[in-house]
């Protein structure tokens, strides 16, 4: 993702320079090209939409419906399906699960993208620490809100959560303190990594040597999902048990099709029609690049796809294809026709069956490959609204930036916790950002120490940029806190009112954060 970029003062591609140029869209094709992964959304407005503002609006609105819907069909479909296969057949823990595979799917690219910007400049870690605070506080009250909505009332582990979060705690504690007393040194960041090696062997020694709580499951509190405006059609249901249990199987067109989805979920109206027909397309298309893991609905013809489609998505994903590399090319060919042979050979048998656990662990690892690209066609949707807005660049670094990158997190987490696995969400919620900050963050500040020298954050010295990074950085820590102090007066069970004390939590750091940077 390109936004963190975007958002250094050094950037070529800004509101005051692209508005200073007599051919705006000659200049934003060769300034801002490097501005964008997927989708040119400024291109597209400067060149092709003469800078009308309305219509540039309603291009983003519906961009962000599409990006909603198809964000939650993929956690819903084929991500949280594959992580149920995964626990099962690794016979892992749901913390364990929480912390390294949810953890690990949800952060790498936001971990990647704040280690890359500490390889250009100081003020590109201070940006990428903006935004690996701001996403973190919006995880920990916004999309905490919404985990608590999916499930309506979540029994939390209470030896895991204040695992989770007092470590989040002690390490936001010891970034003040380091951001304070002075330049940040190499060994004062190699305690990030230190820290998070610390919390893993902690999580991973509870999870086989203490004695697991079982908890009763959960009935959530009565939750109108057919009335929730941001989760999809396909992904909303009525079905309140728990992840590992499925409903029975149903007489449908799967064996012809693999799809999952039933028209009768849809409302009888030409929108359930028509989001029937589109979801249907879009779930092939998904299916196209995973192998199947689910036994009941296998379908031999549709397991030859993944292996040509799959690779070639893998490859354009992860920046391998498209190459001038014959070799590279070749690679991907031999593999595809090798993996062809092997599913021609055993065509009359199941394969989910005999590798379900294997197809299970590359679906998930395609799944958020998917996640990735609208995510990232998602920021550079907000490249563009960042120029139409003009807002300061250090609050579009801990707001746009932060929703952006937890867009996954919103529907990731929320989807698991619908399914009736609230705690492995909650692990999921800090264990995530607890990845994201220490390595993240860690990787940045790693990177540009050893480039550049000792860095400062000039917490004390005054301006908007350092008072909104002190605003942060205390809003944060007394937000990890204050959910602490509140979970623990209510005994650990969550329901409604802490869901809306979180929301109310985040909407006082937002209009702080709006104040500092109007009137500093």
């Amino acid at each position: 993702m390109q936004f963190q970029s975007f958002l250094q003062d050094t950037s070529t591609c800004t509101k005051a320079l692209i508005e200073a140029q007599v051919d705006k869209c000659a200049y934003v094709t060769a300034a801002c090209a490097d501005e964008w992964d997927y989708l040119n959304f400024i291109g597209l407005y400067y060149c092709h939409l003469n800078e009308n503002f309305f219509v540039g609006l309603l291009v983003c609105f519906v961009f962000i419906l599409i990006s909603l819907q198809f964000l939650g069909t993929t956690a819903d479909a084929f991500l949280a399906e594959s992580l149920e296969v995964l626990t099962k057949k690794m016979k892992i823990s749901d913390a364990v699960a929480g912390v390294t595979f949810l953890a690990l799917g949800k952060s790498a690219n936001d971990v990647i993208t704040g280690i890359v910007a500490g390889g250009k400049s100081s003020n590109g870690v201070l940006i990428a620490t903006g935004g690996l605070l701001g996403a973190c506080l919006f995880t920990i009250t916004i999309v905490f809100a919404r985990c608590i909505q999916g499930a309506g009332h979540i029994r939390i582990v209470k030896s895991s959560f204040l695992r989770d979060s007092g470590f989040m705690l002690l390490a936001l504690i010891y970034l003040f303190i380091i951001a304070s007393v002075g330049p940040v040194t190499l060994p004062m960041v190699c305690v990030f990594f230190v820290f998070y090696a610390i919390y893993f062997a902690v999580v991973v020694y509870q999870a086989y040597n203490v004695p697991e709580i079982k908890l009763p499951i959960d009935h959530p509190l009565p939750h109108d999902e057919e009335n929730d405006p941001l989760m999809p059609e396909a992904g909303k249901t009525n079905d309140n048990t728990e992840l590992t249990k499925k409903p029975p199987a149903k007489e449908k067109n799967i064996e012809e099709t693999g799809l999952e989805e039933e028209e009768e979920d849809y409302p009888d109206n030409l929108y359930g029609r028509f989001m029937y027909r589109y979801d249907q397309v879009l779930l092939w298309v998904r299916q196209l690049t995973m192998p199947q893991f689910d036994d009941e609905n296998y379908n031999k013809w549709m397991a030859f796809a993944p292996p040509v489609f799959g690779l070639l998505f893998c490859g354009w994903i992860l920046g391998i294809l498209p190459t001038s590399k014959a070799w590279v090319w070749y690679t991907f060919l031999g593999v595809a026709v090798a993996l062809e042979i092997l599913i021609f050979a055993f065509r009359n048998q199941n394969l989910a069956e005999k590798a379900g656990g294997v197809s299970a662990f590359i679906t998930f690892f395609i799944s958020i490959l998917w996640i990735d690209l609208i995510a990232s066609a998602f920021l550079d949707m907000l490249d563009l609204l960042a120029i139409m807005s003009g807002l300061p660049l250090n609050f579009l670094s801990l707001t746009v930036l932060a929703w952006g990158n937890s867009m996954d997190d919103f529907f990731i987490d929320y989807t698991i916790s619908k399914r009736g696995k609230g705690p492995m969400a909650i692990t999921s919620v800090f264990g995530g950002q607890l990845f994201n900050f220490l390595i993240g963050l860690g990787g940045s500040l790693f990177r540009n120490v050893l480039a550049n020298g000792p860095i400062s954050f000039n917490l004390f010295s005054g301006g908007e940029s350092n008072d909104l990074k002190l605003f942060q950085i205390i809003c944060t820590t007394v937000g990890v806190f204050t959910i602490i102090v509140v979970t623990s007066l209510k005994k650990f069970e969550v329901g409604k009112s802490m869901m809306w004390f979180l929301i109310l939590f985040y909407l006082v750091f937002f209009v702080g954060s709006s104040v500092i940077s109007i009137i500093v």
